[in-house]
């Protein structure tokens, strides 16, 4: 079996990092094991690890006590296999731990997506357990599989947020304040709510400098925050 990487990060102190290399593990009866291709970094990767504790993000991939792995949205090819509806060679799409290699329980299989059933997975959102399987998947674009990475997860964050405020009933208020309006996570929940719920105002605060790169949006009306 191959040489299994795992990066791997002082839960109080992030900075310290260390690469943990074991044998890659055979899947047993009913699992799979992926090889990760690519993952991307991004502010909100670091967000994982900072509030890992508190929303339980290094539960997904344990690590030994007072370590952990940062979680990260990536790609990853099946390269063993004991499920017969999942053939090795495929590839999939999901969440993924900074390392190397990923053993999986598929369950729920369908053409387009699994949902990794391990165990220490379920109390933790399904969002988070599910792969897409690119061969059958129609928002895969094998030339911007980059973008994809870096962009889908926030904007999935963007439509919960204004799925969650909708079914409230706004808290009986006509005007959504987005803060940090220029970060990527802002600008997707003011174009969801302007494509969904126009009725709805959108203002955003951000600093002086970020105004004009904020406003060419044009999905929410924006000033500078004090």
């Amino acid at each position: 079996m191959p040489i299994k990487r795992e990066m791997m990060v002082r839960r109080d102190a992030l900075t310290q990092v260390a690469v943990n290399e074991t044998l890659a593990p055979e899947p047993g009866e009913g699992e799979i094991l992926l090889q990760i291709e690519a993952f991307a970094v991004t502010a909100n990767t670091v967000t994982y690890g900072v509030v890992g504790a508190q929303i339980g993000y290094w539960n997904f991939f344990p690590a030994p006590e007072g370590w952990g792995i940062v979680p990260a949205w990536g790609y990853a090819r099946v390269v063993a296999s004991r499920v017969a509806d999942i053939a090795v060679g495929e590839r999939v799409y999901g969440f993924l731990p900074m390392a190397s290699h990923l053993i999986v329980q598929p369950g729920k299989i369908s053409a387009g997506l699994f949902r990794d059933m391990a165990a220490h997975r379920q109390p933790m959102s399904a969002v988070y357990n599910q792969y897409r399987r690119l061969q059958a998947d129609p928002a895969h674009d094998a030339a911007r599989e980059d973008l994809r990475m870096l962009f889908e997860p926030l904007f999935l964050t963007s439509f919960l947020i204004e799925d969650t405020l909708r079914r409230a009933g706004w808290y009986g208020t006509d005007t959504v304040v987005l803060t940090s309006a220029s970060s990527k996570t802002a600008l997707g929940t003011a174009y969801v709510l302007r494509e969904g719920s126009p009725q709805i105002r959108r203002i955003g605060l951000t600093s002086a400098a970020h105004v004009g790169f904020v406003e060419k949006d044009r999905a929410v009306r924006c000033g500078a925050g004090l």
